[in-house]
């Protein structure tokens, strides 16, 4: 097989299904596998993946950790409640996430500072400046 060419067909393939998976209603954890599922090309990811050096760089900048994921979809989760004029209520934001309290914890500060999100006397609102 040639290496070079199959590795550059993998990752086109990979950068068109991250571009639509990171924009998914319902977020998908960015993986080596679910990016290989998507794809359908898998097995040649997990087997050859020190012969495709480009494939195997940008998954290293795309995948996710369990936080980052959780980070991601508790922003989705703000901008939707932001686009639709609701009040952001961080529990609430904690559950529909799906995440335990002690994790929410570790995370909540990112949370807030990525969706440039302030607390105003027990209310959180986007701050605008």
């Amino acid at each position: 097989m040639d290496w070079d060419k199959g590795d550059k067909e993998i990752l086109h393939l990979i950068k068109l299904k991250y571009k639509e998976l990171i924009n998914e209603d319902i977020p998908v954890t960015i993986t080596k596998s679910s990016m290989g599922k998507a794809t359908g090309v898998l097995a040649a990811l997990e087997k050859n993946i020190n012969k495709l050096p480009k494939t195997k760089k940008y998954l290293s900048e795309i995948i996710e950790t369990v936080q980052q994921f959780q980070i991601r979809r508790c922003k989705k989760l703000i901008d939707d409640k932001l686009k639709n004029q609701e009040d952001i209520i961080l529990w609430k934001i904690q559950r529909e996430a799906g995440i335990s309290t002690k994790d929410f914890k570790i995370i909540e500060e990112k949370v807030l500072k990525n969706n440039n999100i302030k607390n105003r006397g027990g209310k959180y609102e986007q701050n605008i400046n």
